[in-house]
């Protein structure tokens, strides 16, 4: 994320809101080739990092999505002892899962309707939840003798999970929602939850450069479990068979690893 450093979001510390952003992928030509090239604005704003050892491309492609979790997770935050809910458990969700409990949380709480996401989640060091065989509700109530959760986070643009959220969280808990929600879309919120439980509700969007080079040493550090989210990787030549098992939802995420032909 290629910001102006001179707009009013720029100056005020929200760079990676920008009114001017250029994304790789987008206004930036970049992917998908065995080389980049990087275009020098991108290089005098910082937008190059030099890992401090060699990381695998599975690992340092985690980077960018791990920056924009660490940018949520400042906005919700999370506390040693805090219960979190993070409902869904695709890629992002099973990051905001390894932050968390790298935190200090006590237990983290994943909700997913998928077996093999859960049985993911629960390697990773959370409480499996299916919503489509047990009420979230009672669990999470149960599992927190009545409270609620700290903090709840909305991984997944499912809009009835923005009321859900609210419903999870303990008086004085925090709601992030860090998914994006399809273009348009509305939800039916009970505003009185966030009133009478004080609830500090959150968004989450993007990253700065400097959650970037947080995210980079997290990942020299072993935090994150890369073979867990990263769980098939295929050669620039096998881009077709990338597509096809992206759209057949198979595994966690998919990387595409350009190598020199």
């Amino acid at each position: 994320m290629v910001s102006c450093g001179a707009c009013r979001n720029c100056l005020h510390d929200r760079e990676h809101l920008c009114t001017r952003l250029e994304l790789f992928g987008y206004a930036i030509d970049g992917g998908l080739e065995e080389y980049l090239t990087v275009p020098a604005h991108a290089v005098r704003r910082g937008n190059v990092f030099t890992t401090s050892k060699q990381l695998d491309p599975k690992a340092l492609c985690l980077a960018e999505p791990i920056s924009c979790c660490l940018n949520g997770i400042d906005q919700y935050r999370v506390e040693p002892g805090d219960t979190v809910v993070v409902l869904g458990a695709g890629p992002i969700g099973l990051i905001h899962t390894q932050l968390a409990l790298a935190m200090g949380a006590r237990q983290v709480i994943v909700s997913n309707r998928s077996r093999a996401r859960r049985e993911t989640a629960e390697r990773l060091g959370a409480l499996a939840v299916d919503p489509t065989a047990a009420d979230l509700k009672e669990e999470v109530y149960a599992l927190t003798a009545g409270a609620g959760a700290d903090a709840v986070v909305v991984c997944i643009g499912v809009e009835e999970l923005a009321q859900q959220a609210l419903e999870l969280a303990r008086e004085g808990g925090r709601v992030n929602y860090f998914a994006g929600f399809p273009k348009g879309s509305t939800s039916v919120l009970e505003p009185n939850l966030i009133h009478y439980k004080e609830l500090a509700v959150t968004g989450g969007s993007n990253a700065r450069r400097r959650d970037v080079a947080r995210a980079i040493k997290l990942l020299e550090a072993g935090v994150i479990n890369v073979e867990e989210i990263v769980t098939h990787s295929f050669e620039l030549s096998q881009v077709h068979q990338a597509y096809d098992a992206l759209r057949e939802r198979v595994g966690v995420k998919i990387a595409v690893v350009p190598t020199r032909g």
